[in-house]
């Protein structure tokens, strides 16, 4: 695939061979964690350390090419083409390699591959995944969010009907797994999408080379990169990195101060002096910069201010319009008519008919 961004390989992935290949095998290569056997399985994992991720929300693998190998549950899981595995949250799971690398622009024609779908009450977060075997490390494309309550439901759904396998749930479940592809399409195609790395370079959660906080250990083996020469010291994430992670994780639940700093496993005090020297802001000014992005978004659908503000974790609607305003000079009743303006686009006015 010739790629001009991922956002449209991603949506050709989808229209040329996921909707296909549900069309034709239904949900009948989509697994649950208990459904993994050792048929599913390669030998254990590489990795002595392995960082397992736990997320709050179901997340759906799509393995694209090649056979991806994978941590779910302490099992080696690999993703063949075609093959579908859908977590629930607060599933155990990891990459099976050293280090993680990020990739601006990763082409999903590369082998092995997995498509990866993070489920949030507000939307999905959309990324790849490269198995660079030769290196040793999972090279992950720039992730970015189509947003809508839908998906949420969707999904959960889905996942009500594998896990009921109560009459004709193979059927209910095809059409479900379908429409939720089909959102996902008309999401990547309208207004309601968002690159989540919508701050400047220097405040963005995660660095281009991150590696899993539990791994301290680090490969023995001196690997070069062909076209770079030697690979970046990867070091373990810096307190501000887990901190930054927590937020971006987060935003829109009512986190604190505290929360953030329990997270980052550092005294209130210590962590904004760090956060600060590194980012520029403290804890919860970045916070806001995160939830704020993530509000101009949202305030592109027909959504209600109101619930904009919960979906990113202001309780309050008034609080949410005033510090919208200070922090863009307009209401966001304001900037959404600002905005519409902007993209309608220029027709001709009929003549009348008088």
């Amino acid at each position: 695939i010739v790629m001009k961004n991922i956002r449209e390989a991603v949506h050709d992935v989808i229209a040329q061979r996921v909707l296909p290949w549900i069309e034709r095998d239904g949900i009948s290569k989509l697994l649950l964690p208990e459904q993994i056997t050792q048929a599913h399985c390669a030998t254990p994992m590489r990795c002595e350390r392995p960082c397992y991720l736990r997320y709050r929300g179901p997340i759906l693998g799509i393995g694209l090419t090649g056979k991806a190998p994978h941590g779910i549950d302490g099992k080696t899981f690999i993703f063949t083409r075609g093959r579908m595995v859908l977590l629930p949250g607060g599933t155990d799971n990891t990459s099976v390699l050293k280090y993680w690398r990020r990739n601006e622009n990763l082409n999903p024609g590369r082998s092995p591959s997995i498509l990866w779908m993070l489920v949030y009450p507000f939307g999905i977060r959309v990324q790849i995944s490269h198995i660079a075997e030769e290196e040793d490390a999972t090279e992950t494309s720039r992730p970015y969010m189509l947003l809508g309550r839908h998906f949420n439901r969707l999904i959960n759904n889905l996942l009500e009907e594998v896990q009921s396998r109560s009459p004709h749930y193979a059927t209910i479940g095809r059409g479900i797994l379908t429409e939720f592809m089909g959102r996902c399409l008309r999401s990547a195609s309208a207004a309601a999408s968002v690159d989540i790395l919508d701050l400047p370079p220097s405040r963005r959660p995660f660095g281009k080379w991150f590696t899993p906080k539990s791994h301290k250990g680090l490969p023995k083996k001196n690997r070069r990169d062909k076209q770079h020469g030697k690979l970046p010291p990867r070091q373990p994430p810096s307190r501000v990195q887990v901190a930054q992670e927590f937020i971006y994780y987060h935003y829109h639940m009512p986190i604190n101060l505290d929360d953030i700093a329990e997270a980052a496993e550092s005294s209130v005090n210590h962590l904004i002096r760090q956060f600060k020297t590194v980012t520029g802001l403290t804890p919860i000014a970045y916070l806001l910069q995160v939830r704020m992005a993530a509000a101009r978004q949202l305030l592109l659908t027909d959504l209600k201010v109101s619930e904009v503000s919960r979906l990113i974790g202001i309780e309050d609607a008034f609080y949410f319009s005033r510090l919208f305003r200070r922090e863009t000079g307009a209401n966001p009743l304001a900037y959404r008519r600002r905005m519409s303006k902007s993209t309608r686009t220029p027709h001709t006015p009929r003549k009348s008919t008088r």
